[in-house]
């Protein structure tokens, strides 16, 4: 059989063109054997031929051959000089670049002109020729910028992973860097990513070289599961990887998760059982807002209220047109109100408003959802009459009747103004806490007022709020129960209802009960090693020319960091508080000073100058006594 079918011969005209080349013999050993002489290899790049004009067989000898011989770099050349696009100053070849690219770097006598001795090795036919056949001068630069962005389109997914990754990288050594030894604080927060993945975001609270409080996003971190244990293991795994230790921790924050906040299982128990002085302080604000969202889901009637809120909101506002026919009907009455006298006139009174949707995560959502229920509630009221009779199915119809029959309730209407009278008074908490300016006193303070009101409403207003939801009844045609009646558990027989009254259940199973949860949550999350060592911090205010200043408290400050001052440390600190605060009040540099962080700051700053004038002062010493 022959074996031209299966292999093509070569033709007569590349046997000759392989003959007459001027570099390239046939041995007579063997006929297709080619031998490669690098001593007669043209070493000017300027003047080879294009690697792909060399017969396809021929081209790795040749390739080798030049790697052998090596990049043609002549260093004791005259490199001449010349003028580049519009610069009018003279520039020429500098052969120190040789050994800063030894390996692959060229330049030509012949053209003037660098070249890639790689990219001449490896270049196909076709495309820009810049450093293999014309050389890198001004011309072909402007063609290959020219021509690159056509083809830089950095589609490929490998790529800008590759791209992002290194960017990320640069900027995290950034960071680290930055931070140095210094000691610092994380935040942390769990989430999913598209590909349902568990992933944990961490944050770096520092203070930098500047006395600037800073917070950096260091990454994300993939954990298997979202327990605390895993957490852990996560966090040390990236603090290995940056060259970070938990013994530098001196601060945890995270939301109020129990396998974040658990006091013996959660995250903040394994990293305090590791570090006991990383403690745990998170966002008061957002701590506060789970007091609420615990509240509802452990109290089985305060969670049927919202889900009843939720519903109503949904059916209500499910169409442009129901909410236009809510909007027509509130105003109808807010002009009824006006001129009936109901309703007081005025700039600002009276604006257009809308039912709310609450949110776990949203500060006071909770509170305006119930305050907008109560002012539209005929209004919603009439919505729902109008879907009972055109609703656009049965399934509608049915939910309307049902809601209807909810929000015409004694039990409804009860909740609705008990729990806008206690989230009343943890919405003031929550705006006060979102204040940017406010101070960490402050809101210790505050929380203690939440407290006392607390109480104070438990024993006193029992009865102005039994009269609130009469009259409430009373305006919009609601039975109003009788507080001695036995009470009649919903979808129970009356044997069931245990003979408790009325006034038992409303008083002292709802509104009592509801107080007292809304205190143990606070309790809860607002534990005494936090607060107490917040307002500890606090008596370093300089406000006011440091009226806050406590010695004890500060000297109790130190107490909450053993590993920082020993028995020794904490004898000399009270003769140096003594000291540092009769300093700064005579210093007018820090009189104007407002806020912990800008006393930080300063004092920073006059810390590193110090060290400066004292090493220049040693530096001085030094030459004198040399």
């Amino acid at each position: 059989m022959s074996l031209d079918k299966y292999f093509k011969r070569k033709s007569l005209e590349d046997e000759e063109s392989i003959k007459a080349s001027s570099h390239v013999t046939q041995s007579s050993s063997k006929k297709n054997h080619i031998e490669i002489n690098p001593d007669t290899l043209l070493a000017d790049p300027g003047l080879r031929r294009p690697i792909y004009e060399y017969h396809i067989n021929d081209r790795d000898a040749i390739r080798r051959a030049y790697l052998q011989k090596g990049p043609c770099q002549p260093s004791h050349c005259d490199f001449p000089q010349k003028q580049f696009g519009n610069i009018s100053t003279l520039r020429r070849f500098n052969p120190a670049w040789f050994g800063a690219y030894p390996t692959w770097l060229e330049y030509s006598i012949a053209k003037d002109a660098v070249f890639c001795l790689y990219c001449y090795l490896f270049k196909s036919k076709g495309g820009v020729d810049s450093f293999v056949g014309e050389g890198n001068n001004e011309a072909i630069k402007r063609v290959t910028f020219s021509e690159a962005p056509r083809h830089n389109k950095l589609t490929s997914l490998d790529i800008q992973k590759d791209i992002t990754q290194a960017a990320a990288e640069e900027i995290t050594n950034v960071i680290i860097k930055d931070l140095g030894d210094s000691l610092f604080s994380i935040l942390i927060d769990e989430s999913r990513d598209i590909s349902i993945k568990e992933q944990m975001a961490v944050v770096l609270r520092y203070v930098d070289n500047n006395g600037h409080i800073i917070e950096r996003f260091l990454g994300i971190q993939h954990v298997r599961d979202t327990t605390a244990s895993s957490l852990k293991a996560a966090i040390e795994a990236l603090f290995s990887k940056h060259g970070l230790s938990i013994s530098r921790l001196r601060g945890q924050g995270y939301d109020g998760a129990s396998n974040m906040r658990g006091e013996f299982n959660g995250l903040k128990a394994l990293i305090l059982n590791s570090n006991p002085s990383a403690y745990y302080v998170h966002c008061f604000a957002h701590r506060l807002q789970l007091t609420l969202v615990a509240v509802t889901k452990k109290h089985n009637e305060v969670g049927d209220v919202f889900n009843f809120i939720s519903s109503i909101i949904n059916i209500v506002g499910a169409s442009c047109k129901r909410m236009e026919v809510i909007r027509e009907k509130q105003y109808a009455r807010i002009i009824e109100g006006l001129e009936n006298g109901e309703i007081s006139s005025g700039r600002g009174l009276n604006q257009e408003t809308s039912l709310r949707r609450y949110g776990d995560t949203r500060w006071g959502s909770y509170y305006v959802t119930i305050i907008r229920l109560l002012a539209m509630f005929s209004s919603v009221l009439d919505v729902l009459e109008i879907i009972r009779e055109d609703g656009m199915n049965s399934e509608q119809r049915t939910e309307a009747v049902v809601l209807t029959d909810i929000m015409e309730s004694f039990n409804f209407v009860f909740m609705l103004h008990c729990l806008r009278r206690i989230l009343a008074v943890t919405n003031e908490f929550s705006q006060a806490l979102q204040r940017k300016d406010q101070d960490i006193e402050n809101a210790m303070s505050l929380l203690e007022t939440s407290k006392e009101r607390f109480k104070m409403m438990r024993e006193n207003d029992w009865e102005s709020l039994l009269e609130e939801v009469s009259s409430f009844c009373i305006k919009h045609d609601i039975d109003i129960l009788n507080m001695d009646d036995e009470y009649k558990l919903r979808g129970r027989s009356r044997r069931k209802s245990q003979g408790i009254t009325n006034l038992h259940h409303f008083r002292y199973e709802l509104f009592n009960n509801i107080i007292d949860m809304q205190l143990t949550e606070l309790d809860d999350r607002f534990t005494k090693t936090s607060t107490k060592l917040l307002l500890c911090v606090a008596y370093l205010n300089p406000s006011d020319s440091f009226s806050a200043f406590n010695k004890e408290k500060l000297f109790h400050l130190a107490l909450f960091y053993p590993s920082e001052f020993s028995i020794v440390d904490l004898m000399i600190l009270g003769d140096q508080l003594d000291t540092y605060i009769i300093d700064l009040c005579g210093d007018y540099e820090f009189s104007g000073i407002e806020g912990i962080a800008s006393l930080a700051e300063k004092m920073w700053r006059e810390f590193f100058l110090l060290c400066i004038l004292s090493r220049v002062d040693c530096e001085i010493g030094w030459e004198i006594s040399g």
